[in-house]
């Protein structure tokens, strides 16, 4: 069980992938390889993946070339650290998101606050279902 996103650009262009290879690469706990960005801090042990290619989403064609996964079952931290990460992709190639969770963001804009309640929902969801 995770919090996945998809991405779209605002006016429906194309995002090349080595553009994003390429800004993940200058960033900070990032290791880049294999069509995947895996952010993983050694200072708080907070981890999540971006894969880099085309989304497998049938139904939702004209999606950008990237997805976001964060397990569930983890600290809030987990969250916290990632809402910043999210933010500034999204920032960086003007991206919106496509949030699939119940009480996540929906189709648009990212937003911190609907992510993290989103988030929180989520993994409190994955932890009822763990602990029956």
């Amino acid at each position: 069980m995770s919090y996945d996103l998809w991405f779209r650009t605002r006016d429906g262009s194309s995002l090349d992938p080595q553009a994003i290879t390429n800004y993940f690469q200058q960033r900070p706990n990032y290791q880049v390889a294999k069509g995947q960005a895996i952010y993983e801090s050694d200072a708080t042990g907070v981890y999540f993946i971006f894969d880099i290619g085309n989304p497998e989403v049938e139904d939702q064609p004209g999606l950008a070339p990237l997805a976001f996964n964060l397990n569930y079952m983890r600290p809030h931290i987990f969250g916290l650290e990632a809402e910043p990460e999210l933010r500034a992709l999204c920032e960086q190639f003007g991206l919106l998101v496509s949030d699939p969770q119940i009480d996540g963001m929906g189709e648009g804009e990212f937003s911190t606050e609907k992510f993290l309640s989103g988030w929180n929902a989520g993994n409190e969801m994955g932890y009822r279902a763990y602990l029956k």
